[in-house]
């Protein structure tokens, strides 16, 4: 087994862990780090980039696998205004 398989097992947890977190306050976490990153120094922003993506990719899981609604998700008039 590669390390990135899944035995149904680590799926389940892996959902569980997913359908688990409070995207209201995801939400807010990430729009705190996006304000961070816009005045941050040139070495921290490629970090908070990093898991600005990071935060992107488990938001686009959650609509697009799990259903979760995107007004709970996504905060609109942030991802409007970011490159």
């Amino acid at each position: 087994m590669c390390k990135n398989d899944l035995t149904p097992e680590m799926a389940d947890k892996a959902l569980s862990l997913i359908k688990n977190i409070d995207w209201s306050e995801l939400r807010n976490q990430k729009r705190t780090l996006i304000n961070i990153r816009n005045v941050a120094e040139h070495h921290l922003t490629s970090d908070l980039e990093g898991i600005l993506s990071l935060l992107d990719n488990v938001q686009d899981f959650a609509v697009d696998e799990l259903g979760v609604k995107e007004i709970d998700v996504y905060d609109f008039d942030d991802e409007d205004s970011r490159d």
